[in-house]
This record gives C-alpha cells, structure tokens and sequence, in this order.
C-alpha cells in the first residue's frame, strides 16, 4: 500500500501534467519527470474502494478519469481532434501511431463497435466527421473521379493503371467491374447512368467492328491495305492512324487467338472477312513450326509464351493457328487432315485444354515439388499460375467426371484432391518458409494490395486460429512444432 507521501507525490505530479496537458489522461507506462506517473494513476483506479474520501475528493477536484475504459476513450478522442486539427480529416490509417498512441487502431475499433457505443460519443465522433463506413467513402472518391474524367474526355473507358489527378483511376474502375455483384443497386444505377462500360472487351470489340464495316462500305473489302489508302491519308494524320490501328486489329483476329464467340465469327463472315488471304503460305509456315515444336516440346500443344513480346511475334501466332485448324477440321482437305494425324494433332479442344495443364501442373510440381498451386508466384507469372491454380480447382469438385485414366495420371503426381486439406497444407508450407525466413510465426496484414501474399497467409494464420478444434492432432502438432501463436491478446 503507498504510504502517504508516496501519494502526495503521485498526486502533485498529477496536478503538473493537468497544468501542461489539460486532462488527466496519463497513459499506463507513461512517465513525467522520471516518476511513473502512469502506473500511480492506474493504482488510484484499481483501488479507489479503499482510498479515503478526502483522496477521491482531492482527485475528483483535478478531473480524474475512474474508467479506465473511459479514459481510453478521451485520450483517443482527444488525439484525433489533434489530428483533424493537423491533417484535415479523420482518415487515420490502421498501423498509425499518434504522440505513441495506436490511434489508427482506435478508429478502426470504433467503427467495428459502433453499437456499443454511447449516443454522446457517436454525436461527438459525427460532429468530428468521422467515418463509419470506409469502403463506401472510397467508392465516393472513385466516382467523382470518374465523373470528373467522363467530363474532361466524354468516356469512361480508363485504362488499367490510368492515374487522374493523382488517382489511381484505372484501378477503380477495373475493381467495379471485377466485384460488380457485390455493388449495391444504387452504386450500379449511379454508373450505368455516367455510360459505364462493364463489358470492356465486348465494347472495344463492337468499337473495331463498327470502323472495319465503314471501311467496307469506303474500300469494298475488308483487307485493310496498302493500296487503299487515300490521298487524305497523309503521314500523321488522323486517318492514317486510325486505319493503321484497325490493320492490326484484323491481323489480330486473323493470327492472334481471340477466343471469339458464334456471333463474332458469324458477324465477320457476312461482312465478308478475310481470315487467311494466304492460306497455302500460312500452311506451310505454320505446319513447319509445328513440326519444329513437335521435335523440341514433345508434343503439338502449343502454349504461348510468357513473355508478352515474345507472345506476339511467335508462339502466339502458332497457338492461335492450332486452334484455327481445330475449329475448321471440316474446312481442311484430307492431305492436310493427314498430315497434322501423323504429327500426333490433337482435335479435341477439351482434352487439348486438358494435357495443357496437366503439362503446366508437371512443371509446377517440377519446380515447387508439390501439386499445391499458388495463384500468385510474381508479378510476371501472376496470370499463368493463377489460370493453373483455377483448372487445379475445377479438377476437385469435377473428379467424377474424369476418365479413370485422368484420376490415375493425377493420382501419380500427387494430386490433393480434398479442397480443405490443399487449403491446409499450401497455408502451412507458407507458414513455415515465413518462419524460416522471419523467426516467428507471428504476422498481420501489412499491405493493402489484394494479392500480396503476406495478407494471404496472414487470413490462413487468423483462420486456423479461429477453427484449432476443427484441425486434426497432427496439424495441432505441427503447428505447435513451429512455434505457432494460438492466443492473440
């Protein structure tokens, strides 16, 4: 117990740090002139029952705050005032420290406890104009930024990376279209009214397709060449570039695999499009490449590159031609029927697409020796993997229907068919390669971009916590074998 002049020290100091910082909130570990001025108030709370009536007094005289919930909440309010006062808004982000108070977590706890809140500190936070709901004032700041960008350019179509004003507009409006199902009615109403395209391959499709039929109706074919040129066709001019960019949008078409629906297809035969103007050139040229990636490869399954520039001058070329002459078996004479049978073809698109990733899962296996694809490996096999780790699961839950000869093949491989348990043994794999490089298990999501894989392993560590009966004795242990953190305080 503090004996009298223990106190009257505690309480002097009291009186000092009320002089200099107008409130009593002394945070726990806090010091004030080498005294532990924090410990002594947190003393005075913990045992007010047996403080004598002339102390409480005393105390209440300087404004003592006895709720140490209570006090947490006026020293973070009192903060973010300071910090409206110094930044202009109430936007603090989640890992900030303010005069060594997490007050970025203090705000994020506000919104998550909002119904626990008493209707004065709601009052004082809206009168403050803090922000309840974060996501939609994001979407709010995106909006205007688009409608300010419908304004300037008369369109919505902002490409991916595209930043406006400092804004990272293009990645806004690539997100509305990715979670359009999770809008609410009114967001979709808001940008359906601005001209927003949802459909960004489908518009710039109708686009291309609307000048070639114009440049039918001015040249009378849809060759788009050379020799049509005008004697407006200047160098520089508008239309020059502009027929110079619908030229390769029709050797697009012709040697690039566009993955082109019925309608498409239909759409340019009646207008009269030249799919292969030099058919027996083609033939031959492509043939011999694939003849060239039979003796190399092993096999005719073409796979473009992974490299963008190499994608279009070569590789992508030949994939786009084998699955030309997979659609046009009926169109091809018997010689070359024969020709692309000897060479071991492979007609049917399905089972093409299946020994495609079966390949791709060999060499992944290959590479990270298991059958557990990550979506993401970096920035440049981001899609490929992430197109790998899609087919993986889709082999899950249609297993039933494979050939036996499909299941054996993945069986051999050491394929994880239960989803739950690929879940589990990916998450720990990571767990451990983190811990081998970090020195412990403990981690928290650092980075707001959506396929850092830190945030991803950080949800599978939150996860397992949350579920630990639900695990097996042996993953319990494993995880105890690494050091894992079960009790977050």
């Amino acid at each position: 117990m503090q004996n009298k002049n223990e106190w009257e020290e505690g309480f002097q100091l009291l009186i000092e740090y009320n002089k200099e910082f107008g409130d009593c909130l002394v945070q726990a570990k806090s010091l004030y002139c080498d005294y532990k001025l924090g410990s002594w108030v947190e003393i005075q709370r913990y045992k007010k029952d047996n403080l004598t009536s002339e102390k409480i007094l005393r105390l209440d005289a300087v404004g003592f705050v006895w709720s140490s919930d209570q006090a947490k909440w006026e020293e973070g309010f009192r903060l973010l005032v300071a910090y409206k006062k110094e930044f202009g808004n109430c936007l603090v982000p989640a890992q900030f420290q303010y005069h060594d108070f997490r007050l970025g977590s203090w705000v994020e706890k506000r919104r998550r406890i909002k119904d626990k809140l008493t209707t004065e500190q709601i009052d004082h936070l809206d009168k403050l104009g803090f922000l309840w709901d974060l996501q939609e004032y994001r979407w709010e700041e995106g909006f205007k930024h688009l409608l300010s960008y419908k304004e300037e350019f008369g369109e919505c179509v902002v490409i991916y990376h595209t930043s406006y004003h400092d804004y990272n507009l293009g990645l806004w409006v690539s997100r509305q279209r990715i979670k359009q199902n999770k809008l609410t009615p009114l967001q979709i109403k808001r940008l359906d009214a601005l001209g927003f395209i949802w459909n960004l391959p489908k518009y710039r499709w109708e686009k291309d397709f609307k000048h070639l039929v114009a440049y039918k109706e001015k040249f009378g074919d849809c060759l788009v060449q050379e020799r049509n040129r005008t004697d407006s066709y200047r160098r520089g001019s508008e239309e020059r570039k502009e027929y110079r960019r619908l030229e390769r949008w029709v050797i697009y078409l012709r040697f690039v695999d566009t993955d082109l629906r019925t309608e498409q297809v239909n759409s340019l035969n009646k207008l009269g499009f030249e799919w292969d103007p030099q058919e027996s050139f083609h033939w031959k040229n492509f043939f011999k490449k694939l003849v060239a990636h039979k003796e190399e490869f092993g096999d005719c399954l073409v796979e473009p590159s992974r490299n963008f520039r190499l994608r279009r001058k070569r590789e992508y070329s030949l994939a786009s031609w084998v699955s030309q002459k997979r659609s046009q078996k009926d169109g091809l004479t018997p010689e070359q029927v024969n020709s692309l049978d000897d060479l071991g073809f492979v007609w049917d698109s399905q089972e093409a697409q299946w020994e495609t990733y079966f390949k791709r899962l060999v060499a992944y296996k290959e590479k990270f020796g298991d059958c557990l694809v990550e979506e993401i490996v970096n920035r440049h096999q981001y899609r490929f993997h992430d197109e790998l780790a899609e087919w993986v699961s889709e082999k899950r839950w249609q297993k039933d229907e494979l050939t036996p000869e499909q299941v054996t093949r993945l069986d051999g491989l050491g394929f994880v068919w239960d989803e739950e348990e690929a879940w589990w043994q990916k998450g720990f794999k990571e767990l451990v390669a983190y811990k081998k490089e970090f020195g412990d298990c403990w981690l928290e999501p650092i980075n707001a971009d959506l396929r850092d894989p830190y945030n991803t392993l950080a949800d599978w560590v939150s996860k397992v916590r949350s579920q630990k009966d639900r695990l097996t004795p042996e993953q319990v242990t494993c995880l105890d074998e690494i050091g894992f953190v079960w009790q977050v305080k």
